[in-house]
C-alpha cells in the first residue's frame, strides 16, 4: 500500500516482523489507550486514531520469514509472496486501520519449506529499500499539505534490521528538515516505540508501550565540492555490480550529463545562500532554477533505485543488490537543498528588470536567511544595501558581524615595530558578549523594513 492517504494527519507506524505467531495480549499506550492485539504497532495504530489522526502500519517483511514464491520462469514473485502475508495477518478487527506489507531484503540461511535457502543482502541494501518505502509513504518529494507522524516500532524483529532501519528513517527526517528550512516539513513528530517484552511463562495482565523521541539533526551543509560532482553523478558507481551490469545501470538511467548539471546548480544556489550573494541567486546566468526539474530526477533515481534492489533467485540464493546507502542518501540530500532554495526564492517572487534588481527587494531574502538560521547573512546584506544608497549602517552591532568581529567602535588598534595589533575594548567585551549570544534580533536599530514573509 503506497501513496497518499489523502488526510491531513497520519500516523504512519512502521514494525519489523520476524514471524507472524505473536501471542495475542493487551497493550496499553502511554497509560491512555488499551488494545488487545498480536501485534504493538496495531495498539499504537488505535491510540493515534483516538487522538484524532489517521493511522496506517506497514509491517516491514524479511523475505526468510516464508519460502520464496517463484513464477513460471523461476523469478522471485514479490507480490504473490505480499499477498500470501497479508492473508495470514491478523489485524484483531482493526478496520479503520490501514494495512500494508513491505517485503525488505532478508540476511541468513533458512530452512523453508523442506528446503535451503540462502539469504545475502547487507544493512545498506536493508536501509536503502525502507528508504524508498519511506519516501513514497510520506510522499516527501511532492509539494502537498500533508502531515505525517512517522513511528518506529523496534518491539519485534531481529536485531539485524532495527539499525537500517533506523538509519532510512534518519535519513527521510534530514530531508524533510531541509525542506522544511530546518524545521518540520511534513514529518510533525518522529518517534520510535518499544514494547515491555512478552514472555509465554510469566504472564502479565497488560504491556506497555513506550513512545520515544527519534532527534535527528539537520544542518545546511552541502555533501560535495565542486571537485566531487562527476564522481556524485556516476549512478553506477553507489551499486556492487559486475562491469558490465554497471553499463546496463548507466543505461537505464539515461543521461548523466542532466544529473551533473543539476548538482552543479544546486552547488552554486547553496554557496550563494551560504555565503550571501542573493543578487547571484537571480542571475539566470549564473544559476538556474528549476525545483521541477530536479523532483523528476529524484522521481527517477528513486524508481531505478527500487528496480535494483528488487531480489533475485536462483540455485537456493536469494540476493539483493549492494548498494552503498550513505552515499545514495548524501546525493537526495543535494537535490533537496536545491529544491528547497529554489522553492522559496520562486516564492519571493522579485522582479527583475532590464536596469537590473531593485536593490531593496533583496531585503526579503532576510526571510530565508531566517528560516535556515544565517540571520548574521541578513545583518551584512543590511549594512552593504545602506552602503550603496548612500547611507551610513549606524547599528553597531551589525557593523560588528559585517566587518568580522572588527568594526572601528569595538577594537582599539596599537602599532609597534612594524606590526599591529587589535584587542577588544574593555568598555564593550559584555556588549559584545551579548551579541555573540543572540546575533540577530527583530529589535536591531535601523533595520530596513520589509512587509514580505515567507508562509
Amino acid at each position: 500500500m503506497r501513496g497518499s492517504t489523502g488526510q491531513e494527519s497520519v500516523a504512519l507506524i512502521y514494525q519489523i516482523v520476524g514471524n507472524l505467531n505473536y501471542e495475542r495480549v493487551q497493550y496499553v499506550v502511554e497509560n491512555k489507550t488499551r488494545k488487545v492485539a498480536k501485534f504493538s504497532s496495531l495498539a499504537l495504530a488505535r491510540h493515534y486514531i483516538n487522538e484524532g489522526a489517521e493511522a496506517r502500519v506497514e509491517f516491514l517483511i524479511p523475505l526468510s520469514i516464508r519460502e520464496p514464491p517463484v513464477d513460471e520462469k523461476g523469478n522471485l514473485h514479490l507480490q504473490s509472496f505480499t499477498q500470501k502475508i497479508m492473508e495470514e495477518l491478523e489485524t484483531d478487527g482493526e478496520e479503520d486501520v490501514k494495512i500494508g506489507v513491505s517485503p525488505i531484503p532478508a540476511i541468513g540461511n533458512y530452512r523453508l519449506g523442506g528446503k535451503y535457502y540462502q539469504f545475502e543482502a547487507t544493512p545498506q541494501s536493508i536501509a536503502a529499500t525502507v528508504f524508498f518505502h519511506m519516501l513514497e509513504d510520506v510522499n516527501l518529494i511532492e509539494d502537498d499539505q500533508k502531515k505525517v507522524k512517522l513511528i518506529l516500532d523496534v518491539s519485534t524483529g531481529h536485531n539485524a534490521y532495527i539499525p537500517p532501519l533506523f538509519d532510512a528513517a534518519r535519513a527521510i527526517t534530514v530531508l524533510d528538515k531541509i525542506l522544511g528550512g530546518l524545521k518540520n516539513y511534513k514529518l510533525t513528530q518522529v518517534k520510535y516505540a518499544v514494547a515491555e517484552p512478552v514472555s509465554r511463562d510469566i504472564k502479565k495482565d497488560s504491556y506497555q508501550i513506550f513512545l520515544i523521541d527519534y532527534n535527528v539533526k539537520a544542518f545546511m551543509s552541502f555533501p560535495y565540492n565542486h571537485t566531487e560532482l562527476d564522481k556524485a553523478a556516476n549512478i553506477p558507481a553507489y551499486i556492487k555490480l559486475e562491469p558490465q551490469e554497471k553499463k546496463r545501470v548507466a543505461d537505464l538511467f539515461g543521461d548523466r550529463e542532466e544529473l551533473k548539471k543539476l548538482l552543479r546548480q544546486a552547488l552554486l544556489a547553496f554557496n550563494a545562500v551560504k555565503y550571501n550573494a542573493p543578487l547571484a541567486i537571480l542571475n539566470k546566468e549564473l544559476i538556474e532554477l528549476d525545483p521541477k526539474k530536479a523532483t523528476e530526477v529524484m522521481r527517477s533515481l528513486a524508481s531505478l533505485f527500487k528496480e535494483i534492489l528488487k531480489p533475485t533467485i536462483s540455485e537456493g540464493r536469494v540476493k539483493v543488490t549492494e548498494i552503498d546507502f550513505r552515499s545514495l542518501a548524501n546525493l537526495f540530500i543535494s537535490l533537496t537543498l536545491y529544491i528547497f532554495i529554489a522553492r522559496k526564492v520562486t516564492t519571493l517572487n522579485i522582479p527583475i528588470h532590464e536596469k537590473g534588481v531593485d536593490i531593496e527587494k533583496l531585503l526579503v531574502f532576510k526571510d530565508i536567511y531566517e528560516l535556515i538560521d544565517m540571520q548574521v547573512n541578513s545583518l551584512i546584506l543590511e549594512s552593504e544595501i545602506l552602503k550603496i544608497k548612500g547611507e551610513r549602517p549606524s547599528d553597531i552591532k551589525r557593523n560588528f558581524f559585517a566587518h568580522a568581529g572588527l568594526s572601528k567602535d569595538t577594537i582599539k588598534e596599537v602599532e609597534e615595530n612594524g606590526k599591529k595589533y587589535v584587542k577588544y575594548n574593555q568598555g564593550k567585551i559584555n556588549e559584545i558578549r551579548a551579541w555573540l549570544s543572540q546575533p540577530y534580533t527583530e529589535k536591531t536599530n535601523n533595520r530596513p523594513k520589509t512587509s514580505r514573509k515567507i508562509s
